[in-house]
């Protein structure tokens, strides 16, 4: 588990740089303040830090047979970032949670792997 989040946490590291210079996700709050913005800058950031969480949840799982979640056919950014959203709005005890780890928790809450 600890090699997981340490390849998210790198992965994300580098996630959104650019548009996202200004907006430091680093926890649940500020992971949904920015998806939730409606400002380019923010939603930018939000769609980066998702899909760089996603695409490295996916990776790992190609790599260790590790599975979080289980992706459903045509899977899109905006379900991974629907289901972020939902997951923080009905957990907010999680606002000062890892951002990445806000993510892991959405998707497998959302898609269920195997058990």
């Amino acid at each position: 588990m600890r090699r997981v989040f340490l390849a998210i946490a790198f992965m994300l590291a580098n996630a959104g740089q650019g548009l996202a210079d200004e907006f430091d996700i680093r926890t649940g709050e500020l992971l949904l303040a920015s998806c939730q913005s409606g400002t380019q800058q923010a939603t930018s950031s939000c769609r980066n830090y998702v899909t760089g969480a996603t695409e490295t949840i996916l990776l790992i799982r190609a790599q260790s047979f590790v599975c979080y979640f289980l992706p459903p056919d045509g899977f899109t950014e905006e379900q991974a970032i629907g289901a972020v959203v939902d997951y923080l709005k009905a957990h907010p005890d999680e606002a000062s949670t890892s951002g990445a780890k806000v993510v892991i928790d959405a998707l497998a809450a959302k898609y269920p792997g195997p058990q």
